[in-house]
């Protein structure tokens, strides 16, 4: 028989179902259960301290993570997302969009593609299927084009 999980991680766990349970909540506010998740971990993290192998767990540790890169792009791409939503910035492109999709519904399909995707195949054949298949030789229709292969 398995041996049972540590406090901690049973902690984590019972913690992490209430967060989830309160996200489908629409009376508490997001935010509001975001902060408690995240105040909750870091208190209890400090009230009982994790030791492992090479040390002790800081409660300081779950900050870490807010300075990485992609979360910062990611919610830089919200804030002027939600910014041009309540300036209604984007009504007018919305609007000549939706007048041609009633006219000519692939026309205006087409036109929202971006355009390096269009550009695309107008690369050589070796751009095209990058990175390589596991094969040496492949049985794609641009097969003469192999010259990564060794």
């Amino acid at each position: 028989m398995p041996a049972l999980p540590e406090a901690h991680a049973i902690a984590v766990i019972a913690l992490t179902i209430v967060a989830f349970y309160l996200f489908t909540r629409d009376d508490v506010p997001l935010a509001t259960t975001s902060l408690t998740v995240l105040v909750t971990l870091t208190v209890g993290f400090h009230l009982w301290p994790y030791h492992t192998v090479d040390g002790t767990l800081e409660p300081s540790v779950f900050f870490l993570g807010f300075g990485h890169e992609a979360l910062v792009t990611i919610c830089a791409l919200m804030i002027i997302g939600r910014g041009l939503v309540v300036t209604g910035a984007l009504e007018p492109v919305a609007r000549i969009f939706s007048r041609a999709l009633a006219a000519s519904p692939r026309l205006a399909m087409l036109s929202t593609c971006p355009t390096p995707a269009r550009r695309r195949w107008r690369l050589p054949c070796w751009q095209r299927w990058w990175p390589p298949p596991h094969s040496r030789r492949s049985r794609s229709p641009t097969a003469h084009c192999w010259a990564w292969a060794s």
